[in-house]
């Protein structure tokens, strides 16, 4: 008995067959295909349908269908073109592991003759990325579905496939701008940065220029500064991030300089050696910089102080009113956060200066001026250097 039932259950978990369905009347149906007496029930990318069996001309398997797909790759060119000719085919025939293999040949043989045709397929891709318990629910909800599909090991074409899809998905911008503040994993931010950059929403540049400087990880302020020169406007963005050199919080100071220094753009020079004599200096004591410590040693001593006099019938009687004296020292310090690191603000500033130019600025910010007079574009000495290249 307990064979029999093991027999059943494994007969309705066993995996589904993939086949390709030609009907009496010339229409092709793919799917996963489960036998039902007389009828077929196949599981398409659009929900189930029964087919009866005297209603099917002819059908494929999928072990014939891979065949047939291998045979056409070895027939077929290795060029980007053919390789996503061959993952339009896999997916027609519901072949979708061999259809994710040829798009990643694709996306590394990619061309710009192809690039257009190939982000076009993948837009069509939603069903295959977007996992169906989020294809029901908001914005929101398929944003997020979307961009937690992306990982650290993610394939390439996949992650590209979920990038166009959320370029296409309606009245994104605000969940693409929750996804990228709040989304765990660098990766699926960055998605959320590069859709927004792609869409050209109003707030991108703005979204940019923040994740730029705030976000945790390097590996997504360094792309970033790749979005805002391929889909923004660097000079705008240096405009928009130079007032991060008068943060009161020095950390913000720092990343301001790194953010310049990943740009790449000499227009952010002038910026950084104007803000070195003021790395150390706090524009307004906020509260929240520096170390803070207290301590206190008091001894404290009870003494009569008062007497209140009450008086009843025939009778006045004094109750005596404590206080309390105390004596000690009570010492409350406070580091400034930012004259503290000034140091390390400094040396933000000078390797984004020698990023930017090539020369080392020295570690005097006082000196600075006349450093950036004989290196800055146009000087005489800078087109020495040049000609000599």
């Amino acid at each position: 008995m307990r064979r029999i039932a093991f027999f059943v259950v494994s007969l309705v978990t066993a995996p589904l067959v993939a086949d390709e369905l030609r009907l009496t009347d010339g229409r092709t149906i793919v799917g996963k295909v489960k036998e039902a007496g007389e009828t077929l029930i196949v599981e398409t990318r659009d929900g189930s349908v029964e087919i009866a069996l005297a209603d099917i001309a002819s059908r494929r398997t999928e072990a014939e269908l891979r065949a047939a797909l291998k045979k056409l790759a070895k027939s077929s060119g290795k060029s980007a073109f053919h390789q996503l000719e061959l993952a339009k085919t896999a997916f027609e025939w519901g072949l979708t592991k061999s259809m994710w293999d040829h798009l990643g040949r694709c996306q590394k043989r990619l061309d710009r003759r192809v690039e257009k045709r190939y982000r076009r397929f993948l837009a069509g891709l939603e069903p295959e990325v977007l996992p169906a318990k989020y294809r029901t629910q908001d914005t929101r909800g398929r944003v997020r579905g979307l961009c937690k599909q992306v990982r650290k090991h993610t394939k390439a074409a996949r992650r590209d496939a979920v990038l166009e899809v959320l370029v296409g998905e309606p009245n994104a911008d605000q969940s693409l701008a929750f996804c990228a503040r709040r989304e765990s994993f660098p990766e699926q931010r960055l998605v959320a940065l590069h859709a927004l950059a792609r869409r050209g929403a109003a707030s991108t540049q703005q979204e940019l220029c923040r994740s730029i400087v705030l976000d945790k990880d390097k590996s997504v302020r360094v792309a970033v500064a790749d979005l805002i020169r391929d889909h923004g406007d660097a000079h705008s963005a240096i405009r928009y991030l130079a007032p991060g050199f008068l943060a009161d919080h020095p950390s913000i100071r720092g990343r301001t300089a790194q953010a310049f220094g990943y740009l790449a753009d000499m227009a952010g020079a002038p910026y950084l050696v104007a803000a070195g004599p003021l790395a150390g200096v706090r524009r307004a004591d906020t509260g929240n910089i520096g170390v803070r410590a207290s301590m206190f040693q008091i001894t404290s001593r009870a003494y009569i102080r008062d007497f209140e006099v009450e008086i009843a019938q025939a009778a006045a009687v004094a109750n005596p009113v404590i206080g309390n004296a105390d004596n000690g020292v009570v010492l409350d310090v406070k580091v400034g956060g930012v004259t503290s690191m000034r140091g390390a603000i400094v040396e933000a500033y000078r390797r984004a200066l020698k990023k930017l130019t090539g020369s080392d600025p020295g570690k005097n910010p006082a000196l600075w001026d006349a450093w950036w007079e004989k290196h800055r574009p146009g000087s005489a000495q800078a087109q020495g250097q040049q000609s000599g290249k």
